[in-house]
């Protein structure tokens, strides 16, 4: 007569050790194809009407030298992301670039962690750390002057409540920009009324 076997007893499982929340290093859930033709010409026009309004002011503007697109693509390999369309573009203007208080990303700020990059870092952890959904997905863009403001892009639409695109946080929460023109007109805006 054949005996049943013992089965072995299920090995209990330890509780997991609360573990520090990293930010992904594969940020939006595939590779953007290149393409800142449609977005060049606006793009440029709303940095020209920005800086013009800052210049009426008196007000120092610092702009980076143009990045290639090789550049971009290289900063982009490096960090594991996909930039906006329009943000390429701009980066092919000025790779990099200082209006008023805001700290626009340019290439090297991918690739190193710059002074940006790690005030960037330093933000997104504590969003993520207070429960803000969504917020560990986003690129950032710039500085928006206090370290709790930034221009982001939300490559899943999530923070934004809709499809993929930049917003700009505050203290007060976020604000949904329509495309990185809409965040550079609504800077403009801001200058000329100061």
């Amino acid at each position: 007569m054949a005996t049943a076997k013992k089965k072995p007893a299920a090995a209990k499982k330890k509780p997991a050790a609360a573990k520090k929340r990293e930010l992904p290093k594969v940020l939006p859930p595939g590779p953007i194809p290149f393409d800142i033709a449609p977005h060049f010409a606006r793009v440029r026009a709303a940095i020209d009407e920005l800086v013009a309004a800052l210049r009426r002011r008196g007000v120092p503007v610092k702009l980076g030298a143009p990045a290639s697109v090789e550049a971009i693509l290289a900063a982009e390999k490096a960090r594991g992301i996909s930039l906006p369309n329009d943000y390429r573009a701009l980066l092919t203007l000025h790779d990099g670039m200082i209006l008023l208080d805001r700290t626009f990303f340019g290439t090297r700020d991918y690739l190193d962690d710059t002074m940006l990059t790690l005030r960037a870092r330093e933000f997104l952890q504590s969003a993520v750390e207070h429960g803000l959904p969504g917020i560990e997905d986003c690129i950032p863009l710039a500085n928006w002057g206090l370290p709790s403001d930034w221009l982001l892009y939300d490559p899943h639409g999530e923070v934004r409540g809709g499809g993929p695109g930049p917003i700009v946080t505050r203290r007060a929460g976020a604000t949904v920009m329509k495309d990185i023109c809409d965040a550079l007109a609504h800077l403009a805006k801001s200058a000329r009324r100061d």
